[in-house]
């Protein structure tokens, strides 16, 4: 074995072996196994059969939900009553309906029910009934086929009373089972009434019906006999065996209580004498007909009925005695139907009682009520809706879900729980409306609280809830909003795929209707235009007619020369007139006629009076460039007719059809016909017509066009009824509305308040936003997504700017040079002109010469000096200002880069050479001002579509941030996708809930105590903290009383504080602080188990006590056992330092270590020093923590203590602490950092107890240490003698040398002078005398020893309850054991104490509930619990081998418990206390077999003991397992047969 002593952190390695034992098992007890919808044969069926009995088992569902929604697919408990005609199977049916909540299908209450609902085939049969004609078979089977597929019966089962049908005209009897056995629904329990014919008969005969209500009665109900008493066995039909005879007192009393019963019945109640004076007798109860009926009974279909009846299992099929009353009966059926583990049919049942009786809904309106039709029932402005008004005093959501929570409910502990549509109609969800309920309409149905908004729903609702409630959610009406370049066309397509939703982008839906109104639009301009035109060209030319006429008059007499037609040569400078421009050309000529012109087209056509432009988007935009210039907010307006003419100041010609060819001004020959016509009519084929109207054409298809909003909106309405009745044709089971998404549609609020007007309105707003003051989240995407075409724009852009600027620059510079030549030519005109001057002796001016001076000056100071005109006639400069080199070369550049193409002298432009996939912002520029200056306007818009939204129609809108949370990075389309999801769904998630404390007291009557849990050898020891017992009847969550935050992110048990609670389905959670607390409200399906518990991280202990406690001990002994590691706080720091210390240190190693001897230490002095390692600031203070208790620093722990909670492998294999924390200090340590134990175990012993332990080593190494000293002193002493008389004899050579020479020298000399000598320099030692009487003896250092101890005990101890009330504090579980005593009587102590956290690890977080088994029931029936696997079997019996039912009775109650959402049957309180300490491990057990019922027959002769053999009904145990294997041979016997 290794020696675990040797290092502070001890590994064992030691392998724990897993075992399982699990069975396969062919029956799954409870509810009847799922059932398939489509119809199967019994051959398939068989197959299914025999492929469940290989298949392993299923384990209850650990998510509750998931326990709930098996519950609401499992099918309802039907039952088939057969028997003999008139045996009493309507009789029975009726009451079993009444108690099993189960609808009752009975062939005339079928018809009865038909003709009252007036349905169509009730009316024919009612046709049929008032002529006196039987209803045929056919109608009855249609009638039962509705039924069959009703949603009521769907639900609460049924109770299938007179089938199959004895007439064989419209089917077989055989096809009538086989029909049956393949119904969506096939009975489950067979009840056969048994029955002998001549009793039947003799019944029959005797019966009479009452002809007012119906209502059958035998003749010991209307006619008793008063004397005798009908006895038990008389009525069965029994034999007269001496029952009369029997004397004896046992047989006789049971008998009286027997009778007492029968007389009690009351079924035999007393008749009043006006009913039986009414009765008469059936024409079936007559004779021949009854036997008739028997016999065709027993001849045609009693064979087929025992072959189905054998075909099912035996725990399927109940026999009844029909010689019984019907209330005997019933109470022997319930009795029998209780032994199994059956429910009955769960009600919907409404909190507020109606005011009045409702009437009822017919149930089938036509040939079947399937979910098409009940839709129908719910169309939008449906007026049976609306004018259900709510109340007056309608309560908030969360003010209605608090007061119904505790409203009528079973017991305190177990109230309703709100569900995930809060108020929300379901019914109206399941047709795809949300619709909020009314408080006067909540119901509760499970453990769930619903609210319906109209009696309609309710009563939907009423007849089958599973089909609303089972639905994940219901289909999304969306509306999504973004600005331009925010992506929110891909989120809408992913929203889309995600909910299987048509999304209708209504940029390209509405293109179509665009193209109309603009070509409609286009037409009505081109019909303005051409008359405007025709009429403007008509008006002109008869104008020009008259004129020309007139002239044409006057000036045949005044000028011939003038006759022929001015040349059509101008001067440059001379002004011209547009050929078409109409309106100069009219004030020309006729100004007064300005009033009179009829109208443009411009003031003729308007355009449509509100904008209805789709905003623009990122798949749709145009380019920065062209978005800038495109007109958004009207329609442009078509330009005034411009046509050109030339000016009339020349002659007109001749009036003849030929036009000369200089006045086409310059039309091509082939269009001279068809462009200019004679004066007369003008047409649309004239040409200036013609240029007008395709101007105006062409403008007009540039122009935005508008749709209206009573347009857009029959748009969305048309898109909604396409995608609804395509949905309808698709799935007619499904949802009748929604599964749209809209996107890219105006922010207009009219068209809101059209939609609304048409009840047509989102479930949800979402909108895309970008915070940031600058919209760099909505840049960085635009850039992204249209980079190439943004740095085209900038390119062309900037090269545009850099060609003007090069233009500007030739023009500056080539007036420049034109300044020169001026200025050059008036300088050589002036020198001349001075010249001239002096050579005629003309005197010269010296003003000239001054401004010429200065004029030259100002040239050459500025370059851009533009000399006026007077300047250059009045004055001449001297000099011309030479050319500059630079700009002669930049003039060469430009030349050269013209002819290449390309710039050299421009910049690059200014974008980014990063990837295109980069985040980055785009080039500052007009582009992005352009963009900023769009998405500001179009966030200004929908931010205040949203307020209206808000305010008017109460819908608060998602509103999802671009940008992360960091403000730097783009969110991805996947987590914007992700995040709108979450926000979706949020609404139809639990919320967690803040400051609602659930952990209520709990009644003394729901649950059963269980004080003796611990078992009652418990020692008596302090438990200072144990949240498992003090919580243990509070409903928490799924970690129990730890924090799960702590326990995902962790990996750690950190017990939660009652402060920090929120409720989550209405469990409790705690947490160790409001951090923790917060994060689970924001997500807590993060920190949430699903389909299992949660995972445990490895087990940590803590060992505190005194030295001597036996930590070390016990502590190994743990890490063996389960595979952990040993850790020794203190060890660990020896370690840490004995490399430079060289010895341990500490107060216990104080009697190890001698005091160092003076000599000794003179010794090393004299010697040279050796180097030896400093100690480091951390060394030196765990070196005084172990020497002197000082505290670690908090760095040391984090290096030292942290690695063993959150490393590898410490982390996944769990750890042992010893010693550690031994303060508070380092308590509190522990719990700052979130580094706690599952347990700490304190070993408490009295301080005799550890002298006891302690004293005898200590002592043994003082014994030890003292003799080392001897032994030392021995040593010491002995080399003293040897280096003192080596001394003397030096000493004594030299002396005798001083006498020598002083002899020599004539000296006298004594004798004994160097004795004296010797005597006198070494004196006797007189130390080591001191020394051994200052000696400690052994008494006294036990004394002290043991002072010592019990000391450091005290001290150890007085520290630990500083650590126990941290702890304490901190809710950390602590125990304290004995250990005084033998160390195995300490292990089993611990043990017991840590079983917990050890052998029943894997139950620490699960909670059992002890409930009463009536209660238990009520909350089954309800829906509220659900049957175990288990059913009623004990799970413990059965894993102890007892493979029978517990034996339930009026005396012996089962002990019911709950875990999770089961009940689970427990025989007593053993195995309930053994299932709540470890519930996993038995619910993993196979289930039980089959339920066979025993028959068991007890004969023999008077006072034999056949009362007191009715024990065998309670306690079957020991007889039938001792039958166990006669009855497996038997039973292997029939089946080989």
């Amino acid at each position: 074995m290794t020696d675990y002593q040797e290092s502070a952190i001890s590994d064992p390695r030691s392998s724990l072996q897993n075992f399982s034992n699990r069975q396969e098992s062919s029956f799954q007890y409870g509810d009847p196994p799922k059932y398939e919808i489509n119809n199967m044969s019994q051959a398939n069926k068989d197959n299914i059969d025999q492929n469940q009995q290989i298949t392993p088992f299923e384990d209850d569902s650990y998510d509750i939900d998931e326990a709930d929604k098996k519950f609401l697919e499992s099918k309802p408990t039907c039952f088939l009553i057969v028997g003999k005609p008139g045996v009493g199977k309507t009789t029975l049916a009726k009451k079993l309906v009444n108690d099993w909540h189960a609808e009752l299908i009975n062939i005339p209450d079928l018809i009865t029910a038909n003709i009252k609902q007036k349905t169509e085939i009730g009316m024919h049969a009612r046709e049929l009934l008032v002529r006196g004609e039987a209803v045929p078979d056919q109608m009855i089977a249609r009638m039962l086929h509705i039924k069959m597929h009703s949603p009521e019966v769907a639900h609460h089962g049924y109770i299938l009373d007179g089938f199959p049908l004895m007439d064989e005209n419209l089917m077989k009897l055989r096809d009538q089972m086989e029909t049956m056995k393949n119904w969506p629904l096939p009975p489950d329990y067979v009840i056969n009434i048994r029955i002998p014919d001549n009793d039947l008969i003799n019944r029959r005969q005797e019966e009479k019906i009452d002809p007012v209500t119906g209502t059958l009665y035998i003749k010991e109900q209307y006619a008793p006999t008063p004397v005798e008493k009908v006895t038990g066995k008389q009525q069965t039909g029994g034999d007269d065996d001496d029952v009369s005879d029997i004397d004896e007192d046992a047989d006789n009393d049971d008998e009286e209580v027997e009778e007492e019963e029968q007389v009690t019945d009351e079924f035999f109640s007393p008749v009043p004498t006006e009913i039986v004076e009414r009765l008469v007798m059936r024409p079936e109860d007559l004779m021949p007909d009854v036997t008739d009926s028997i016999q065709f009974f027993k001849d045609q279909l009693l064979r087929m009925l025992e072959e189905y009846m054998a075909s099912l299992p035996q725990s399927y099929l109940v026999e009844l005695d029909g010689n019984m009353s019907p209330t005997i009966l019933f109470e022997q059926l319930l009795e029998r139907l209780n032994a199994y583990a059956l429910r009955r049919a769960a009600l919907v049942q409404r909190f507020f009682p109606p005011e009045e009786e409702e009437e009822e809904i017919p149930q089938e309106t036509n040939e079947m009520d399937n979910e098409e039709e009940e839709g129908e029932k719910a169309i939008r402005g449906d007026a049976l809706r609306a004018e259900e008004t709510p109340p007056a005093d309608e309560m908030e959501t969360e003010e209605l879900m608090a007061s119904l929570t505790g409203s009528n409910v079973l017991s305190n502990k177990y109230k309703w729980q709100r569900s995930r549509w809060l108020r929300l109609d379901p019914v109206a969800l399941k047709q795809g409306n949300r619709i909020p309920g009314r408080q006067d309409l909540a119901v509760h149905f499970m453990d769930k609280i619903f609210v319906l908004s109209s009696k309609e729903s309710l009563k939907e609702f009423q007849k089958n809830p599973r089909r609303y409630i089972i639905q994940p959610r219901a289909p999304c009406k969306l509306f999504l909003y973004g600005p331009r370049s925010s992506g929110i066309e891909q989120l809408a397509q992913d929203i889309g795929k995600k909910y299987n939703a048509t999304v209708i982008d209504m940029v390209s839906y509405a293109q179509p209707k665009m193209d109309e109104l603009r070509q409609q639009y286009i037409d009505t301009i081109k019909n303005e235009v051409q008359r405007a035109t025709i009429d403007k060209l008509q008006l002109q030319a008869d104008t020009e007619a008259a004129e020309k006429a007139q002239e044409a008059t006057t000036s045949k007499t005044e000028d011939k020369i003038d006759e022929e037609p001015e040349p059509l040569t101008r001067e440059d400078n001379e002004t011209t007139t547009d050929p078409n421009d109409f309106e100069q050309t009219e004030k020309a000529t006729n100004p007064d006629e300005e009033e009179q012109q009829p109208q443009t087209s411009a003031e003729r056509s308007s355009p449509p009076p509100t904008e209805r432009s789709p905003p623009p988007t990122e798949r749709s935009s145009p380019p920065p460039a062209e978005r800038s210039s495109r007109p958004s907010s009207a329609l442009s307006q078509p330009p005034a007719e411009r046509s050109s003419r030339p000016s009339s100041a020349r002659s007109p010609p001749p009036a003849s059809t030929e036009v000369p060819r200089e006045d086409l001004h310059g039309l091509g020959p082939e269009d001279e016909k068809t462009q200019v016509e004679p004066i007369g009519q003008i047409t649309a084929d004239h040409p200036e017509v013609k240029k007008a109207v395709e101007q105006a054409i062409e403008e007009a298809r540039n122009a935005a066009v508008n749709i209206p909003a009573d347009v857009y909106t029959e748009l969305m309405c048309k898109a909604i009824q396409n995608i609804e009745q395509e949905q309808r044709e698709k799935n007619p089971n499904g949802p009748l509305f929604g599964n749209w998404i809209f996107v890219n549609f105006p922010y207009d609020n009219e068209i809101w308040t059209l939609l609304n007007e048409k009840n047509i309105h989102p479930d949800d707003v979402l909108v895309l936003q970008d915070s940031h003051p600058q919209l760099e989240a909505l840049q960085k995407r635009w850039y992204k997504a249209n980079r190439f075409e943004v740095d085209k724009e900038i390119r062309e852009r900037e090269e545009r700017e850099a060609n003007e600027r090069r233009i500007r620059d030739e023009e500056q510079k080539r007036r420049m040079e034109e300044m020169k030549l001026i200025a050059e030519q008036e300088r050589n005109e002036r020198l001349a002109e001075r010249q001239r001057k002096i050579d005629a002796g003309e005197p010269v001016d010296d003003e000239d010469e001054t401004d010429e001076k200065e004029m030259e000056l100002a040239i050459l100071e500025d370059r851009n000096y533009e000399p006026k005109k007077e300047d250059f006639i009045d004055k001449i400069p001297e000099t011309i200002p030479e050319e500059d080199e630079s700009m002669s070369k930049d003039l060469d550049k430009d030349k050269s880069s013209i002819a290449s193409g390309l710039d050299l002298n421009r910049a690059p432009p200014s974008i980014s050479p990063l990837p295109f996939d980069q985040e980055i912002l785009p080039p500052a520029g007009i582009e992005q001002e352009t963009f900023i200056k769009q998405a500001r306007n179009d966030i200004t818009r929908i931010n205040d579509l949203m307020k209206t939204v808000s305010s008017v129609y109460n819908l608060e809108p998602i509103y999802i941030e671009l940008m992360k949370e960091d403000g730097e990075k783009l969110k991805t389309n996947e987590e914007l996708f992700q995040e709108a999801y979450d926000a979706l769904e949020k609404q139809f998630k639990y919320i967690p809930l803040e400051h609602e404390n659930n952990e209520e007291d709990v009644d003394e009557e729901e649950e059963t105590g269980n004080e003796d849990e611990e078992g009652d050898n418990e020692e008596e020891e302090e438990e200072v903290v144990d949240l498992f017992k003090s919580d243990r009847k509070k409903h928490l969550g799924d970690t129990s009383i730890y924090d799960p935050v702590a326990l995902f992110e962790k990996n750690i048990l950190v017990p939660g504080k009652p402060d920090f609670t929120v409720s989550y389905k209405s469990k409790t959670y705690r947490f160790a602080n409001e951090d923790n607390r917060s994060l689970f409200l924001q997500t807590p399906l993060k920190y949430l188990p699903i389909d299992k518990p949660p995972t445990l991280p490895a087990m940590r202990l803590v060992l505190v006590g005194p030295e001597g406690a036996g930590k070390s001990l016990h502590g190994r002994e743990l890490a063996i056992k389960y595979n952990t590691f040993h850790i020794k706080f203190r060890d660990r720091l020896q370690e840490l330092i004995i490399g430079k210390t060289k010895m341990k240190i500490g107060p216990e190693y104080n009697e190890t270590r001698d005091e160092p001897d003076p000599e000794e230490e003179e010794q090393k002095a004299d010697k040279p020093i050796e180097e030896t390692e400093e100690l480091t600031a951390d060394e030196e203070n765990i070196k005084a923590y172990l020497q002197d208790g000082e505290p670690l620093a908090p760095e040391i722990l984090d290096k030292i203590v942290k690695p063993w909670w959150t490393e590898e492998p410490y982390r996944s294999r769990g750890i042992v602490l010893e010693g550690f924390p031994s303060t508070e200090d380092e308590t509190v340590y522990m719990i700052d950092n979130q580094l706690l134990p599952d347990i700490a175990i304190q070993l408490d012993a009295e301080n005799n107890d550890i002298l006891k332990r302690i004293l005898p080593k200590r002592m043994e190494q003082w014994r030890t240490k003292m003799q080392l000293r001897k032994e030392k002193r021995m040593k010491n002493k002995a080399k003293k003698d040897r280096d003192k008389k080596k001394a003397i004899d030096e000493r004594r050579a030299e002396l005798i040398l001083e006498r020598d020479k002083r002899i020599e020298a004539g000296e006298t000399v004594e004798e004994d002078e160097i004795e004296q000598i010797l005597a006198s320099e070494f004196q006797i030692d007189e130390e080591e005398g001191d020394i051994i009487q200052d000696e400690e003896d052994a008494d006294t250092a036990k004394g002290r020893i043991g002072e010592m101890i019990e000391q450091q005990a005290n001290d150890a101890k007085e520290k630990i309850e500083g650590v126990k009330k941290v702890f304490q504090q901190e809710y950390v579980p602590f125990a304290i054991v004995n250990a005084s005593d033998k160390p195995r009587y300490v292990k089993n102590r611990i043990s017991k104490k840590i079983e917990r956290f050890t052998t029943l690890r894997q139950n620490v977080f699960e909670r059992v509930y002890p409930i009463k088994s009536q209660l238990a029931q009520q909350l089954i029936d309800i829906g509220y619990l659900h049957y175990s696997k288990f059913g009623k079997f004990c799970p413990v019996s059965l894993h102890n081998g007892d493979c029978f039912p517990p034996p339930y009775g009026p005396d012996k109650t089962p002990c019911t418990v709950i875990y999770r959402k089961y009940v689970y049957y427990l025989a007593d309180d053993e195995a309930r206390n053994e299932f709540i300490k470890n519930p996993l491990f038995y619910i993993r057990r196979p289930p039980p077999k089959s339920l066979i019922p025993v028959k068991i027959a007890i004969v023999g002769p008077p006072k034999s003991g056949k009362t007191t053999g009715l024990f065998l009904k309670y306690n079957l145990k020991g007889v039938l397992k001792a039958w166990l294997i006669l009855l497996d041979r038997v039973y292997f016997l029939i089946l080989k047969s």
